[in-house]
Protein backbone atom coordinates (compact mmCIF):
# COMPACT_ATOMS: atom_id res chain seq x y z
CA UNK A 1 0.00 0.00 0.00
CA UNK A 2 1.22 3.52 -0.77
CA UNK A 3 2.18 5.25 2.48
CA UNK A 4 0.85 8.61 1.24
CA UNK A 5 -2.50 8.59 2.98
CA UNK A 6 -3.69 12.21 2.80
CA UNK A 7 -5.84 13.04 -0.21
CA UNK A 8 -7.12 16.45 -1.30
CA UNK A 9 -10.13 16.37 -3.65
CA UNK A 10 -11.15 19.63 -5.32
CA UNK A 11 -14.24 20.13 -7.44
CA UNK A 12 -16.81 22.85 -7.89
CA UNK A 13 -19.64 20.46 -6.92
CA UNK A 14 -19.80 17.60 -4.43
CA UNK A 15 -22.34 15.16 -2.99
CA UNK A 16 -25.31 15.54 -2.60
CA UNK A 17 -25.49 18.19 -5.34
CA UNK A 18 -27.60 16.91 -8.26
CA UNK A 19 -26.07 19.17 -10.94
CA UNK A 20 -24.92 15.90 -12.58
CA UNK A 21 -24.02 12.35 -11.57
CA UNK A 22 -20.36 13.33 -10.99
CA UNK A 23 -20.85 14.96 -7.53
CA UNK A 24 -22.58 11.80 -6.35
CA UNK A 25 -19.73 9.69 -7.72
CA UNK A 26 -17.21 11.88 -5.90
CA UNK A 27 -19.09 11.17 -2.67
CA UNK A 28 -18.58 7.45 -3.31
CA UNK A 29 -14.88 8.06 -4.08
CA UNK A 30 -14.42 9.78 -0.73
CA UNK A 31 -16.29 7.08 1.15
CA UNK A 32 -14.31 4.26 -0.55
CA UNK A 33 -10.89 5.89 -0.02
CA UNK A 34 -11.78 6.59 3.60
CA UNK A 35 -12.60 2.89 4.09
CA UNK A 36 -9.10 2.07 2.78
CA UNK A 37 -7.55 4.30 5.43
CA UNK A 38 -7.02 7.49 3.47
CA UNK A 39 -7.61 10.83 5.17
CA UNK A 40 -9.77 13.00 2.90
CA UNK A 41 -10.04 16.77 2.53
CA UNK A 42 -12.69 18.02 0.11
CA UNK A 43 -12.81 21.58 -1.22
CA UNK A 44 -16.07 22.45 -2.95
CA UNK A 45 -18.88 25.01 -3.19
CA UNK A 46 -22.63 24.78 -2.69
CA UNK A 47 -25.77 26.68 -3.53
CA UNK A 48 -27.57 25.07 -0.54
CA UNK A 49 -26.58 23.96 2.95
CA UNK A 50 -25.66 20.26 2.84
CA UNK A 51 -23.70 20.15 6.11
CA UNK A 52 -26.18 17.95 8.02
CA UNK A 53 -26.44 15.40 5.20
CA UNK A 54 -22.66 15.19 4.89
CA UNK A 55 -22.17 14.89 8.64
CA UNK A 56 -24.50 11.89 8.67
CA UNK A 57 -22.76 10.16 5.76
CA UNK A 58 -19.03 10.78 6.24
CA UNK A 59 -16.74 9.98 9.17
CA UNK A 60 -15.19 12.75 11.23
CA UNK A 61 -11.78 12.35 9.55
CA UNK A 62 -13.32 13.52 6.25
CA UNK A 63 -12.91 17.29 6.20
CA UNK A 64 -15.20 19.20 3.84
CA UNK A 65 -14.51 22.88 3.19
CA UNK A 66 -17.18 24.72 1.26
CA UNK A 67 -18.38 28.19 0.36
CA UNK A 68 -21.71 29.39 -0.96
CA UNK A 69 -21.80 29.96 -4.72
CA UNK A 70 -24.67 29.73 -7.22
CA UNK A 71 -24.67 27.00 -9.86
CA UNK A 72 -22.59 28.05 -12.89
CA UNK A 73 -25.18 27.28 -15.55
CA UNK A 74 -27.54 29.86 -14.00
CA UNK A 75 -25.01 32.68 -14.37
CA UNK A 76 -24.04 35.01 -17.21
CA UNK A 77 -20.44 35.03 -18.47
CA UNK A 78 -19.17 37.76 -16.10
CA UNK A 79 -20.70 36.24 -12.97
CA UNK A 80 -19.56 32.77 -13.99
CA UNK A 81 -16.00 34.03 -14.45
CA UNK A 82 -16.10 35.72 -11.04
CA UNK A 83 -17.48 32.55 -9.43
CA UNK A 84 -14.79 30.31 -10.95
CA UNK A 85 -12.02 32.79 -10.05
CA UNK A 86 -13.19 33.00 -6.46
CA UNK A 87 -13.36 29.23 -6.16
CA UNK A 88 -9.90 28.85 -7.74
CA UNK A 89 -8.33 31.27 -5.24
CA UNK A 90 -9.83 29.33 -2.34
CA UNK A 91 -8.66 26.02 -3.83
CA UNK A 92 -5.10 27.34 -4.27
CA UNK A 93 -4.91 28.03 -0.53
CA UNK A 94 -5.53 24.33 0.21
CA UNK A 95 -3.08 23.22 -2.49
CA UNK A 96 -0.29 25.30 -0.94
CA UNK A 97 -0.83 23.57 2.41
CA UNK A 98 1.69 20.78 3.05
CA UNK A 99 -0.90 18.58 4.75
CA UNK A 100 -1.78 16.49 1.65
CA UNK A 101 0.14 13.99 -0.47
CA UNK A 102 -2.30 13.35 -3.34
CA UNK A 103 -4.46 15.82 -5.27
CA UNK A 104 -7.56 14.67 -7.16
CA UNK A 105 -8.68 17.31 -9.63
CA UNK A 106 -11.34 17.28 -12.35
CA UNK A 107 -11.30 18.83 -15.84
CA UNK A 108 -14.06 21.34 -15.02
CA UNK A 109 -13.94 24.34 -14.62
CA UNK A 110 -11.61 24.82 -17.60
CA UNK A 111 -7.93 25.37 -16.73
CA UNK A 112 -8.54 24.91 -12.98
CA UNK A 113 -6.62 21.63 -12.99
CA UNK A 114 -3.69 23.29 -14.76
CA UNK A 115 -3.39 25.89 -11.99
CA UNK A 116 -3.97 23.49 -9.11
CA UNK A 117 -1.57 20.79 -10.38
CA UNK A 118 1.18 23.44 -10.69
CA UNK A 119 0.61 24.94 -7.24
CA UNK A 120 0.24 21.54 -5.54
CA UNK A 121 3.68 20.39 -6.71
CA UNK A 122 5.54 23.71 -6.63
CA UNK A 123 7.19 23.06 -3.23
CA UNK A 124 7.33 19.26 -3.40
CA UNK A 125 7.72 17.39 -6.69
CA UNK A 126 7.00 14.08 -4.97
CA UNK A 127 3.36 14.98 -4.39
CA UNK A 128 1.03 13.09 -6.75
CA UNK A 129 -1.78 14.40 -8.98
CA UNK A 130 -4.78 12.39 -10.21
CA UNK A 131 -6.42 14.18 -13.15
CA UNK A 132 -10.00 13.10 -13.97
CA UNK A 133 -11.02 14.18 -17.49
CA UNK A 134 -14.80 14.04 -17.82
CA UNK A 135 -15.00 16.46 -20.74
CA UNK A 136 -12.39 17.74 -23.23
CA UNK A 137 -13.55 21.29 -23.84
CA UNK A 138 -11.64 22.02 -27.04
CA UNK A 139 -14.80 21.57 -29.14
CA UNK A 140 -16.48 24.49 -27.34
CA UNK A 141 -13.76 27.01 -28.16
CA UNK A 142 -14.48 29.34 -31.11
CA UNK A 143 -10.99 30.08 -32.49
CA UNK A 144 -7.86 28.13 -33.43
CA UNK A 145 -5.81 30.30 -31.10
CA UNK A 146 -7.94 29.41 -28.07
CA UNK A 147 -7.89 25.73 -29.04
CA UNK A 148 -4.09 25.84 -29.22
CA UNK A 149 -3.84 27.43 -25.77
CA UNK A 150 -6.25 24.87 -24.35
CA UNK A 151 -4.23 21.98 -25.82
CA UNK A 152 -1.07 23.40 -24.21
CA UNK A 153 -2.70 23.63 -20.78
CA UNK A 154 -4.02 20.08 -21.09
CA UNK A 155 -0.60 18.80 -22.16
CA UNK A 156 1.06 20.41 -19.14
CA UNK A 157 -1.58 19.10 -16.72
CA UNK A 158 -1.25 15.57 -18.09
CA UNK A 159 2.56 15.82 -17.82
CA UNK A 160 2.31 16.76 -14.13
CA UNK A 161 -0.19 13.99 -13.36
CA UNK A 162 0.67 10.52 -12.14
CA UNK A 163 -2.59 9.12 -13.52
CA UNK A 164 -5.15 10.56 -15.94
CA UNK A 165 -8.62 8.98 -15.92
CA UNK A 166 -11.00 9.50 -18.84
CA UNK A 167 -14.21 7.92 -20.14
CA UNK A 168 -13.53 6.27 -23.50
CA UNK A 169 -10.85 5.06 -25.89
CA UNK A 170 -11.74 7.90 -28.27
CA UNK A 171 -11.18 10.48 -25.53
CA UNK A 172 -7.93 8.75 -24.59
CA UNK A 173 -6.79 9.01 -28.20
CA UNK A 174 -7.53 12.75 -28.20
CA UNK A 175 -5.61 13.30 -24.95
CA UNK A 176 -2.67 11.27 -26.28
CA UNK A 177 -2.59 13.46 -29.40
CA UNK A 178 -2.00 16.52 -27.19
CA UNK A 179 1.26 15.02 -25.93
CA UNK A 180 2.92 14.77 -29.35
CA UNK A 181 4.02 11.19 -28.76
CA UNK A 182 2.78 7.97 -27.17
CA UNK A 183 4.94 8.19 -24.03
CA UNK A 184 1.98 9.20 -21.85
CA UNK A 185 -0.38 6.47 -23.08
CA UNK A 186 0.31 4.25 -20.06
CA UNK A 187 -0.69 6.92 -17.56
CA UNK A 188 -4.04 7.62 -19.32
CA UNK A 189 -6.64 5.14 -18.09
CA UNK A 190 -10.19 4.52 -19.33
CA UNK A 191 -12.77 4.13 -16.57
CA UNK A 192 -16.46 4.48 -17.34
CA UNK A 193 -18.70 6.40 -14.97
CA UNK A 194 -21.19 4.41 -12.95
CA UNK A 195 -24.79 5.13 -12.04
CA UNK A 196 -24.96 6.08 -8.33
CA UNK A 197 -28.66 5.28 -7.72
CA UNK A 198 -30.25 1.89 -7.05
CA UNK A 199 -32.32 1.48 -10.23
CA UNK A 200 -33.96 -1.81 -9.20
CA UNK A 201 -36.04 -0.01 -6.57
CA UNK A 202 -37.27 2.54 -9.13
CA UNK A 203 -38.19 0.63 -12.27
CA UNK A 204 -40.58 -2.10 -13.29
CA UNK A 205 -41.23 -3.88 -16.58
CA UNK A 206 -44.20 -1.62 -17.35
CA UNK A 207 -43.70 1.77 -18.98
CA UNK A 208 -45.77 4.29 -20.88
CA UNK A 209 -43.72 3.81 -24.06
CA UNK A 210 -42.62 7.44 -24.19
CA UNK A 211 -39.40 8.89 -25.57
CA UNK A 212 -37.41 11.17 -23.26
CA UNK A 213 -34.57 13.66 -23.50
CA UNK A 214 -33.09 14.82 -20.18
CA UNK A 215 -30.16 17.23 -20.03
CA UNK A 216 -28.67 20.46 -21.34
CA UNK A 217 -30.37 22.09 -24.32
CA UNK A 218 -27.58 23.87 -26.16
CA UNK A 219 -25.93 23.90 -29.58
CA UNK A 220 -23.49 21.11 -28.69
CA UNK A 221 -26.41 18.72 -28.19
CA UNK A 222 -27.50 19.06 -31.85
CA UNK A 223 -31.15 18.73 -30.77
CA UNK A 224 -32.51 20.64 -33.77
CA UNK A 225 -31.22 17.79 -35.94
CA UNK A 226 -32.54 15.08 -33.61
CA UNK A 227 -35.99 16.62 -33.12
CA UNK A 228 -36.30 17.34 -36.85
CA UNK A 229 -35.74 13.65 -37.58
CA UNK A 230 -38.38 12.66 -35.01
CA UNK A 231 -40.91 15.24 -36.21
CA UNK A 232 -40.55 13.87 -39.78
CA UNK A 233 -42.14 10.62 -38.60
CA UNK A 234 -45.85 11.27 -39.10
CA UNK A 235 -47.03 8.12 -37.31
CA UNK A 236 -44.57 8.19 -34.45
CA UNK A 237 -47.28 7.02 -32.01
CA UNK A 238 -45.07 8.02 -29.10
CA UNK A 239 -44.85 11.24 -27.11
CA UNK A 240 -41.44 12.88 -26.77
CA UNK A 241 -40.76 14.70 -23.47
CA UNK A 242 -37.82 17.08 -23.14
CA UNK A 243 -36.55 17.95 -19.65
CA UNK A 244 -33.81 20.53 -19.19
CA UNK A 245 -32.70 24.07 -19.86
CA UNK A 246 -30.22 25.88 -22.07
CA UNK A 247 -29.67 28.49 -24.75
CA UNK A 248 -31.56 26.61 -27.47
CA UNK A 249 -34.66 25.72 -25.48
CA UNK A 250 -36.94 28.60 -26.50
CA UNK A 251 -35.97 28.33 -30.17
CA UNK A 252 -36.67 24.58 -30.23
CA UNK A 253 -39.84 24.93 -28.21
CA UNK A 254 -41.25 27.40 -30.74
CA UNK A 255 -40.10 25.42 -33.78
CA UNK A 256 -41.67 22.14 -32.64
CA UNK A 257 -44.72 23.50 -30.80
CA UNK A 258 -47.14 21.70 -33.15
CA UNK A 259 -45.40 18.34 -32.98
CA UNK A 260 -45.44 15.46 -30.49
CA UNK A 261 -42.38 16.96 -28.77
CA UNK A 262 -43.23 18.50 -25.38
CA UNK A 263 -40.84 20.70 -23.38
CA UNK A 264 -40.76 20.51 -19.59
CA UNK A 265 -38.92 22.39 -16.85
CA UNK A 266 -35.90 20.73 -15.17
CA UNK A 267 -36.74 18.47 -12.23
CA UNK A 268 -34.62 16.88 -9.43
CA UNK A 269 -32.58 13.74 -10.14
CA UNK A 270 -34.95 11.46 -8.22
CA UNK A 271 -37.97 12.63 -10.25
CA UNK A 272 -36.25 12.47 -13.63
CA UNK A 273 -35.10 8.93 -12.79
CA UNK A 274 -38.72 7.91 -12.34
CA UNK A 275 -39.69 9.63 -15.60
CA UNK A 276 -36.97 7.66 -17.44
CA UNK A 277 -38.32 4.47 -15.86
CA UNK A 278 -41.65 5.26 -17.51
CA UNK A 279 -40.02 5.70 -20.93
CA UNK A 280 -38.86 3.13 -23.46
CA UNK A 281 -36.32 5.28 -25.31
CA UNK A 282 -33.83 7.94 -24.20
CA UNK A 283 -32.33 10.49 -26.60
CA UNK A 284 -28.66 11.53 -26.66
CA UNK A 285 -27.95 14.54 -28.88
CA UNK A 286 -24.48 15.44 -30.12
CA UNK A 287 -22.73 17.35 -32.88
CA UNK A 288 -20.59 15.37 -35.37
CA UNK A 289 -17.28 14.17 -33.87
CA UNK A 290 -18.29 15.27 -30.35
CA UNK A 291 -17.42 11.87 -28.88
CA UNK A 292 -13.73 12.48 -29.53
CA UNK A 293 -14.02 14.99 -26.69
CA UNK A 294 -16.81 13.65 -24.48
CA UNK A 295 -18.64 10.45 -23.62
CA UNK A 296 -22.45 10.47 -23.59
CA UNK A 297 -22.86 9.71 -19.88
CA UNK A 298 -26.59 10.26 -20.32
CA UNK A 299 -26.83 6.82 -21.92
CA UNK A 300 -25.44 5.33 -18.69
CA UNK A 301 -28.40 6.81 -16.85
CA UNK A 302 -30.87 5.66 -19.50
CA UNK A 303 -29.50 2.11 -19.61
CA UNK A 304 -29.42 1.68 -15.83
CA UNK A 305 -33.07 2.70 -15.74
CA UNK A 306 -34.02 0.37 -18.61
CA UNK A 307 -34.41 2.87 -21.46
CA UNK A 308 -32.82 2.15 -24.86
CA UNK A 309 -30.66 5.03 -26.17
CA UNK A 310 -30.90 6.68 -29.59
CA UNK A 311 -27.58 8.49 -29.93
CA UNK A 312 -26.57 11.10 -32.51
CA UNK A 313 -23.16 10.12 -33.84
CA UNK A 314 -21.17 8.39 -36.55
CA UNK A 315 -22.88 5.09 -37.55
CA UNK A 316 -19.52 3.38 -38.20
CA UNK A 317 -17.79 4.66 -35.05
CA UNK A 318 -16.40 2.57 -32.15
CA UNK A 319 -19.26 3.90 -30.01
CA UNK A 320 -21.84 2.56 -32.49
CA UNK A 321 -20.27 -0.92 -32.42
CA UNK A 322 -20.02 -0.85 -28.63
CA UNK A 323 -23.68 0.12 -28.16
CA UNK A 324 -24.84 -2.53 -30.61
CA UNK A 325 -22.80 -5.31 -29.06
CA UNK A 326 -24.16 -4.59 -25.59
CA UNK A 327 -27.75 -4.01 -26.79
CA UNK A 328 -28.24 -0.73 -24.92
CA UNK A 329 -28.41 1.75 -27.78
CA UNK A 330 -28.30 2.66 -31.45
CA UNK A 331 -26.32 5.41 -33.18
CA UNK A 332 -28.21 7.47 -35.75
CA UNK A 333 -26.64 9.81 -38.29
CA UNK A 334 -25.70 13.20 -36.79
CA UNK A 335 -25.35 15.07 -40.11
CA UNK A 336 -28.18 14.06 -42.46
CA UNK A 337 -31.72 14.51 -41.08
CA UNK A 338 -33.29 12.26 -43.74
CA UNK A 339 -30.87 9.41 -42.97
CA UNK A 340 -31.55 9.82 -39.25
CA UNK A 341 -35.30 9.74 -39.88
CA UNK A 342 -35.06 6.50 -41.89
CA UNK A 343 -32.85 4.89 -39.25
CA UNK A 344 -35.38 5.70 -36.52
CA UNK A 345 -38.26 4.39 -38.66
CA UNK A 346 -36.38 1.16 -39.38
CA UNK A 347 -35.63 0.69 -35.70
CA UNK A 348 -39.18 1.35 -34.50
CA UNK A 349 -40.73 -0.86 -37.20
CA UNK A 350 -38.31 -3.76 -36.66
CA UNK A 351 -39.42 -4.46 -33.11
CA UNK A 352 -35.74 -4.32 -32.17
CA UNK A 353 -36.28 -2.78 -28.73
CA UNK A 354 -34.77 -5.09 -26.07
CA UNK A 355 -36.74 -5.82 -22.91
CA UNK A 356 -36.24 -3.37 -20.07
CA UNK A 357 -34.80 -6.01 -17.75
CA UNK A 358 -32.23 -7.04 -20.39
CA UNK A 359 -31.08 -3.43 -20.82
CA UNK A 360 -30.81 -2.96 -17.05
CA UNK A 361 -28.92 -6.23 -16.64
CA UNK A 362 -26.40 -5.28 -19.34
CA UNK A 363 -26.00 -1.84 -17.78
CA UNK A 364 -25.31 -3.28 -14.31
CA UNK A 365 -22.49 -5.33 -15.81
CA UNK A 366 -21.05 -2.46 -17.88
CA UNK A 367 -21.37 0.33 -15.32
CA UNK A 368 -20.89 -1.56 -12.06
CA UNK A 369 -20.37 0.74 -9.11
CA UNK A 370 -18.41 -1.90 -7.19
CA UNK A 371 -16.01 -2.61 -10.08
CA UNK A 372 -15.51 1.10 -10.76
CA UNK A 373 -14.70 2.00 -7.14
CA UNK A 374 -12.36 -0.97 -6.77
CA UNK A 375 -10.43 0.01 -9.91
CA UNK A 376 -10.31 3.67 -8.87
CA UNK A 377 -8.88 2.82 -5.45
CA UNK A 378 -6.37 0.46 -7.11
CA UNK A 379 -5.10 3.34 -9.28
CA UNK A 380 -4.32 5.35 -6.15
CA UNK A 381 -2.91 2.38 -4.25
CA UNK A 382 -0.36 1.79 -7.03
CA UNK A 383 1.16 5.27 -7.10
Amino acid sequence: MNMSKRVLLIHRYFWPSNISTLPRMLGDYVESLNEYGYQLTVVTSDDLDYSKLRKRRFKTDVKIHTCKLPIDRNLNFILRLFSITYFTIRAIFYCISKKNDILITISYPPLLSFVLSFVFRIFNRNRKVIFIVQDILEYRLPTKCLKKVYRYFMKETISRSEIVITLSEEMKKTLTSYMGDDSSTKKIKVLQNFFPINSESLCSENSKGDIIYAGAIGKAQNLNHLFSALSNIKLLEREVFVYGSGTEKEFLKKKFENSSIHFKDPVPQEIISQVICNSDIGLVGANPDLFKYAFPSKLITYANLGAFSLVCGEPNSPLASWLKSHKIGLVIDSKDVNKATLQIIDFLSSDGLPKREEIMSNARELFSKEKHLKEFVNFIERI
